[in-house]
C-alpha cells in the first residue's frame, strides 16, 4: 500500500507536464508600414535585429522565448532617438508579424498579428489585414467575381483561404461600394 502511495504523486506531477523540456520559441518578425517612419533600427530585449529597416520592408523570422519582450523601433544610426517602445508578451510555439502603422509624428503604433506558418499541401494561403485608417471595412472579391472575404474590420485579420496557386487578380473594396 506504500508503495501505491508514493506512485501516485509521481504521476500526478508528470501530467502537469514538467517533462524537462525547453519550450518551443516564438517566432516574430517585423513589417514596416508607416509611410512617413524615418529608416529605424529595431530592437528586440535591446538586441539589434534589424538595421536601417524602412517603409514596406520585411525582417525574416526570428526566434525569441515565450514571455515578456521589449520592441523598440529606434532612428536609425541614433541610439537615443527612441520612435516607438512596446512591450509584447509572445507565446511559446507561435508566429507573429509585428506591423508598425500609422504616422510617425502621432499615432505610430506596431499592430501584432498571429502568423500561421503551417503549408498544406499544394494550395496557396492567405489572409487579409485591413491596415487602412481610412476604411472600417473592407471585401475582397478575386477575378472572376468570388467573395473571399467580407467585412473585414479595421487591425483585424481575415480567417486563412486556401486556393490553387495561380495569378490572382484581387479587388480589395470599402464594404458596401459596389465598383
Amino acid at each position: 500500500m506504500k508503495r501505491l502511495l508514493l506512485v501516485a504523486p509521481l504521476v500526478l506531477i508528470s501530467s502537469l507536464g514538467f517533462s524537462g523540456k525547453k519550450a518551443d520559441p516564438a517566432s516574430v518578425r517585423v513589417l514596416q508600414l508607416s509611410s512617413d517612419a524615418p529608416a529605424v533600427d529595431v530592437y528586440v530585449d535591446g538586441k539589434l535585429v534589424a538595421k536601417d529597416f524602412k517603409y514596406k520592408q520585411i525582417t525574416h523570422f526570428i526566434h525569441e522565448t515565450a514571455g515578456k519582450h521589449q520592441l523598440e523601433f529606434k532612428e536609425s544610426g541614433k541610439a537615443s532617438s527612441v520612435v516607438v517602445h512596446e512591450s509584447l508578451n509572445l507565446k511559446s510555439g507561435k508566429a507573429y508579424t509585428l506591423v508598425a502603422q500609422g504616422h510617425a509624428e502621432k499615432s505610430l503604433k506596431v499592430i501584432p498579428v498571429s502568423t500561421d506558418t503551417v503549408i498544406t499541401g499544394d494550395k496557396a494561403r492567405f489572409r487579409l489585414v485591413n491596415l487602412s485608417g481610412d476604411v472600417q471595412a473592407v471585401d475582397v472579391i478575386d477575378g472572376k467575381g468570388k467573395v473571399l472575404f467580407q467585412k473585414v474590420p479595421a487591425q483585424k485579420p481575415s480567417a486563412y483561404v486556401a486556393m490553387d496557386p495561380e495569378d490572382l487578380v484581387l479587388d480589395i473594396r470599402q464594404t458596401g461600394v459596389f465598383s
